[in-house]
């Protein structure tokens, strides 16, 4: 395992820093003022892969302009990517929002399928290609009621004709964010060449996450399994935070949940970093015991943990501006923790070298994200970089859990024996469910014989040869148990006319209801004098069935059947024989239920019998 891991994190760290360095291999475009005077782009280098479309834009402020006809006036330069200057009257700590329109024009784009890849948050907007509408983010308006931004990524496709420019428009408004502007400069390609750069981003963040969070899982496997040692959780709080920052700053979190609210999103991606900073210096110091003067160290954790609070209560014009400065609180700290870390390993070689490589790391990688975003240097895997180091320290620090790890390898046999035993039970508890389902399906569970459906299913699937007998019959006068009495009533009496007829039948025999109180009985191999013989038993099992059934209503629902409607509870059938030939079941089931309607017409207990030739 622990080679595994370090394996993995080596790889991650130099697959992320040359991915870093070379922007993925992305060609970087820089705009020039055009005889009419527009700023344009030479996409001719199109042939070496995507290019980043950055340098000098033309920027109309305060100003929605016609995609379809670009103004030659009017425009500012302005650099991309970069913050706006509306001209407005800032608010609050700085705050310059508004509306505005930006304008490249690309020069000799060949005929084919391009794709743009727009990588504003916080800003909403709306893309043209020649004035044709391609695609965008939230609500773009000139009053901050109407504006709405998406935490999401635009990946569009789209055709060029051969034509000598393409002219690209975003019109932008930002009502939210207290820096508006174009923070990422537009990736413009070949669509499937674009869409390879998107995918290989998302990859990445998704397996950053992924790393963190299956840290999250192993750490407090351990804790759970092997010890109560709080360090563990304080790891863990802060591989959770570091999943939630990448989650959250690469638009994760829009792509997997759409319509998650901005202001939701952006408090967790401000929110994370000095959460994990937090709880990584109580896991440092339970883990390495250094100590820092205690003034400081509270001092630390109180300034974080008041910037924690004020990104919970406040909206993001308060808390934004507090960012790089606590960003280079946690990097002071860091370079402590790191140089008493080092310390350690050249006086005592306590900590292992690997370790303290992924520390070093670690930090590295924080401050040139820090450098890299206060400088404004643009990079396509900005929100990458520290995320890589914080991996690469993860993993390295399943070094040191892998002895505990061989410790809990005898309560993981002792798990899965249990497991196993469980699972056994489960199974067959889940065979003995299905055997249930099995007989539900062809069986009426309120009085146990067989239902419908497995009557249909006989007469489709079996043939039956003369002689054989059909009787269709139900209870004279059931209806009023039902009315007077209860439905509860009504199915003990269902229950217990379903014994009498299973004890009238014969082993051979089939019993079905089919509905309410009808049934039908198939009589295989039975002629007329055996069906009629089945009649008559079930006639003198009837003559009892008042008397029978009137101790259990007494019993459990407390009902006294009155004599004169204990003489009404009889039955009456439809009986059809066929004993020549090859018997149309299905018929003589119809025909039966038509000799029934007879016997009830005529007067009720009693049975007609058709024979077929």
């Amino acid at each position: 395992m622990r080679n595994v891991m370090v394996f993995l994190g080596i790889a991650l760290l130099v697959l992320g820093l040359v991915s870093i360095f070379n922007n993925l291999g992305l060609q970087r475009t820089e705009a020039e003022l055009s005889q009419d005077r527009m700023f344009c782009v030479d996409a001719s280098q199109l042939s070496n892969g995507p290019v980043v479309i950055g340098g000098t834009w033309n920027f109309f402020p305060n100003r929605f302009i016609d995609p379809k006809n670009v103004p030659l006036e009017g425009g500012i330069p302005t650099v991309v990517p970069g913050d706006w200057n509306l001209g407005n009257r800032t608010k609050t700590w700085g705050i310059n929002d508004g509306y505005g329109s930006y304008h490249i024009r690309l020069e000799h784009v060949p005929p084919g399928r391009y794709g743009l890849w727009i990588d504003i948050v916080y800003t909403a907007y709306e893309l043209y290609v020649d004035g044709q509408f391609v695609g965008g983010s939230g609500t773009v308006a000139t009053e901050a009621t109407a504006s709405h931004a998406d935490f999401t990524d635009l990946v569009t496709m789209f055709d060029v004709t051969e034509k000598p420019y393409v002219d690209l428009v975003l019109l932008v408004s930002n009502y939210y964010h207290p820096v508006g502007g174009i923070g990422v400069a537009p990736i413009f390609g070949r669509s499937d060449l674009v869409g390879q750069v998107y995918a290989r981003s998302v990859s990445l963040s998704v397996g950053l996450v992924s790393i963190l969070l299956v840290s999250v899982f192993i750490i407090l496997f351990f804790h759970g399994k092997l010890n109560k040692d709080s360090s563990l959780v304080y790891f863990a709080v802060f591989c959770f935070a570091l999943a939630l920052k990448v989650a959250a700053s690469n638009s994760l979190l829009g792509l997997f949940f759409p319509g998650i609210p901005l202001h939701l999103v952006s408090k967790f991606e401000y929110l994370t970093i000095p959460l994990a900073a937090f709880a990584f210096s109580y896991y440092w110091k339970i883990v390495f015991g250094f100590k820092v003067h205690r003034w400081i160290l509270y001092g630390f954790r109180t300034i974080l943990g008041l910037y924690i609070l004020l990104i919970l209560i406040t909206p993001i014009p308060f808390y934004y501006p507090l960012l790089m400065p606590s960003i280079f609180l946690i990097i002071a700290m860091g370079l402590v923790w790191t140089v008493q870390v080092i310390r350690l390993y050249v006086k005592s070689s306590t900590v292992p070298g690997l370790m303290v490589f992924g520390i070093v790391v670690m930090l590295l990688t924080i401050v040139m994200q820090a450098f890299y975003y206060e400088h404004g240097i643009p990079n396509l895997f900005l929100n990458h970089m520290a995320a890589i180091g914080m991996v690469f320290f993860v993993l390295v620090n399943f070094h040191t859990l892998s002895y505990r790890f061989l410790l809990a390898k005898e309560d993981a046999r002792k798990a899965s024996t249990e497991l196993e035993t469980k699972v056994s039970e489960r199974t067959r508890q889940l065979h003995a469910a299905n055997e249930h389902l099995t007989w539900i399906a062809s069986h009426d569970e309120l009085t146990a014989v067989m239902n419908r459906n497995e009557l249909m299913r006989l007469v489709v699937a079996r043939h039956f040869s003369a002689p054989v007998s059909v009787v269709y019959l139900d209870m004279d006068n059931f209806k009023q148990v039902n009315d007077l009495y209860s439905h509860k009533a009504g199915d003990l009496v269902l229950q217990a006319f379903a014994s009498k007829l299973l004890k009238s039948a014969r082993a051979t025999d089939l019993v079905f209801r089919v509905g309410g109180d009808e049934f039908v009985v198939l009589l295989p191999n039975t002629d007329r004098k055996g069906v009629i013989s089945f009649a008559r038993r079930l006639s003198g099992e009837m003559e009892s069935f008042c008397s029978s059934i009137s101790k259990p209503l007494q019993e459990e629902l407390g009902i006294a059947l009155p004599h004169s409607l204990e003489c009404q509870l009889t039955s009456s059938l439809g009986i059809v024989v066929q004993e020549t030939g090859e018997a149309d079941v299905d018929f003589m089931i119809q025909r039966a239920d038509q000799a029934l309607m007879v016997a009830k017409a005529n007067g009720k207990n009693r049975y007609e019998l058709i024979e077929l030739a």
